[in-house]
């Protein structure tokens, strides 16, 4: 945004964008009137109406995702009026102080806005003229300006390539040899779209190293980029699949361990087997390529010749994916048993407990059970990182959905006329978990008379835990908002994301809650918390103890 920055990089008051021709002005014009015959033109050579246009729709649709742009304030046919900004550029900044944790946050940022764009089919959401100049540090955050750049006739990929480029050249331009390494390990680390890097690596090792180095054009620290990202496209294990057949808690527990696999195998295809209805907590999950969902419910009814054919229909599609490593997360046979004839030449997991399979030595390593060691689930997990002789990076539980469900549920929420609330989910298919009926009324009406504070409750579309809610409301003397039975998972997890506090036994609402960072008060009975409790992904330890009484962490 040029006629809004002065030369120090400072922001001066951000309100009103112009365009004008673009120079050189004999190129302008030429591919200009092209455009106005017809042709396929960048935008930034389009007339200066479709330019503006054009930007307007880019920032309205980053803020329709919720991401960092100004405000549209007002627009003419010729200028367009953008909320006030107090910031720095991030030229400004980074050359006043080579800061890479700035650095991690734009391109956290750029893979975070590239995997929407992917999801979505939406290649705006890439911004094509990253440069530091056109990207603002304010409060600790970055807010992207100046949208006049784009190919509305290409792919994402393609958009997303240009971005990646146009940002690394800027980080990269002036910097010394050692400061270029630190930026590449930064984007190695925290840029995992494997079809990006592909292209990157296949536009920038057309020509050879010697033609760089000669001209000593803006590309060659880019070619120094490719070289290393190429190596990177050849893993160690180019397809891993990890076996969580457990419950749905389970297995949102689980996302640390894709997040770490990512981190140190960027370009590998990571796919998850676990029982069918535990898929919400892994898709639209970056880290992950695909889900191979087991019908363990339905399997169980039929005879056993058919449950025979449905096992060894399994066993052909693992094996026919050809992984390399392969992880099993559970004891219980039907995990060793995949990993035994799944084919990989590397195999981790735990000890089988009993039958004729805890005789055989299926697995290269074994992880530590809760028999050898108690520890929190995720840690238990997590410890197969290890074993790979890599680091643990990060240990956050995360959880993904599409934007249409952020809108059903502020939808949902408006009809009931909610902004503050406290969401319980107060049953569990495990009744010996729950609380009494009358102390949770007690809390539900405790809330609403004396804190003035809403009540959303929720349960699963279960005839048994519907009954447990009418109970627990008719000892009620207020009257919550129940959702009960009306949310999928997703739902459920915006919808916790949304509130001021979570309240519920040991669950996977519960865990849900806590992977989307609200507050939580879960309740334990008969579990253990130092093995489930509340994940904060504020933390890198557990303080949970077996001990009665009230704990946090």
């Amino acid at each position: 945004m040029s006629n809004s920055l002065n030369r120090t990089g400072r922001t001066d008051n951000i309100f009103i964008k112009s365009h004008g021709p673009k120079t050189p002005l004999w190129r302008y014009y030429i591919r200009s009137s092209l455009d106005f015959l017809g042709f396929h033109q960048p935008i930034e050579y389009c007339n200066n109406q479709k330019r503006l246009n054009f930007e307007a729709e880019t920032l309205l649709l980053w803020k329709n995702f919720g991401l960092s742009v100004p405000d549209i304030l007002y627009q003419s046919s010729s200028e367009l009026h953008l909320s006030f900004i107090r910031g720095r550029t991030l030229l400004s900044v980074l050359l006043e102080s080579f800061d890479l944790k700035i650095i991690s946050m734009v391109i956290k940022d750029m893979n975070y806005r590239h995997r929407l764009a992917f999801t979505h089919n939406e290649p705006r959401l890439c911004h094509v003229d990253a440069n530091l100049r056109n990207i603002l540090y304010s409060k600790g955050s970055i807010i992207h300006v100046d949208f006049e750049m784009g190919r509305n006739y290409e792919t994402v990929e393609r958009w997303a390539t240009r971005e990646v480029s146009k940002l690394m050249v800027s980080l990269f331009k002036d910097r010394s040899s050692q400061e270029i390494d630190n930026i590449i390990q930064i984007f190695r680390q925290e840029y995992m779209h494997k079809r990006v890097i592909k292209s990157i690596v296949c536009s920038k090792l057309k020509n050879s190293k010697k033609k760089y180095e000669k001209k000593r054009t803006k590309s060659f620290n880019l070619y120094r980029l490719a070289k290393i990202l190429e190596k990177d496209l050849k893993p160690d294990y180019r397809k891993i699949l990890v076996i969580k057949f457990r419950n749905i808690g389970d297995v949102l527990l689980t996302t640390p361990l894709a997040f770490n696999i990512r981190h140190h195998y960027p370009s590998s295809d990571i796919d998850f087997a676990v029982n069918q209805g535990c898929e919400d907590m892994l898709t639209h999950n970056p880290n992950i390529a695909s889900i191979i969902s087991y019908s363990r419910l339905r399997i169980k009814k039929l005879n056993w010749l058919s449950q025979v054919r449905e096992e060894l229909r399994l066993v052909r599609q693992i094996r026919s994916n050809q992984y390399d490593l392969v992880i099993n997360l559970t004891e219980g046979d039907r995990g060793a048993q995949l990993a035994l004839f799944s084919g990989a030449k590397k195999k981790l997991g735990f000890r089988v407990r009993k039958g004729i399979l805890s005789k055989l030595k299926i697995f290269d390593h074994l992880g530590l059970d809760n028999d050898q060691k108690w520890q929190h689930t995720i840690e238990k997990d997590l410890q197969f990182i290890e074993l790979l002789n890599k680091k643990v990076v990060d240990k956050s539980v995360s959880l993904y959905w599409p934007k249409k469900i952020d809108t059903e549920i502020d939808i949902l929420l408006a009809e009931n006329k909610v902004r503050h609330f406290v969401h319980i989910h107060p049953v569990s298919r495990w009744k010996f978990k729950c609380w009494e009926d009358d102390r949770l009324a007690k809390v539900i009406d405790y809330l609403q008379q004396e804190k003035e504070i809403k009540v959303v409750i929720t349960c699963a579309p279960d005839n048994q835990e519907l009954e447990s809610i009418d109970k627990i409301l008719s000892h009620c003397q207020t009257e919550p908002i129940n959702l009960s039975g009306k949310l999928n998972l997703k739902q459920l997890a915006c919808l916790s994301s949304k509130a001021i506090l979570f309240l519920g036994p040991d669950t996977a609402p519960m865990h849900m809650a806590a992977a989307v960072n609200t507050q939580v008060v879960a309740l334990f009975g008969a579990s253990y918390p130092k093995l489930w409790g509340p994940w904060n992904n504020q933390l890198d330890v557990n303080l949970f103890q077996d001990i009665d009484g009230v704990q946090t962490n």
